[in-house]
């Protein structure tokens, strides 16, 4: 019989078109929480690392340039169960920190969810293994 190896994930944030001191703000807020963050330039870029990163969340700091381009990355998030986050990267202090502290702490809750269901399932697929005592009843006689 084949078995399916659940494999965990690494916590990791895709975070694109960051720049400046946003990196640097960004990088450090994930990283502190041990989340390892993978960065691009474009949503079109991003698009593409989604599937091979598969990230937890998936942070865009730039504009989208069109809704076909919006309805791609919202797509590819969703295959892979990402957090996706637009924030404004012109936003004031304040409200940029306020809504990465909520993203971050957004991707911690959902690792956790996610790794509670796939315990829960695993341990509902698992087979019903009589004790050993029960097996060897009756090859005496």
């Amino acid at each position: 019989m084949d078995a399916t190896l659940i494999r965990s994930r690494p916590l990791s944030a895709l975070i694109i078109g960051a720049t400046g001191i946003n990196v640097l703000r960004v990088v450090t807020a994930f990283e502190r929480r041990r989340i390892s963050a993978v960065r691009c330039d474009d949503v079109a870029t991003g698009c593409e690392r989604i599937a091979v990163e598969m990230p937890h969340v998936v942070l865009v700091l730039v504009p989208v340039a069109s809704e076909a381009e919006r309805d791609a990355l919202a797509d590819r998030a969703l295959a892979v169960g990402a957090l996706l986050v637009h924030v404004d990267p012109h936003a004031d202090e304040a409200t940029f920190q306020e809504v990465l502290e909520q993203t971050v702490e957004g991707a911690l809750q959902r690792k956790l969810l996610r790794e509670q269901a796939e315990a829960q399932a695993h341990a509902a697929s698992a087979p019903d293994v009589l004790p050993s005592e029960e097996l060897d009843e009756g090859w005496d006689e």
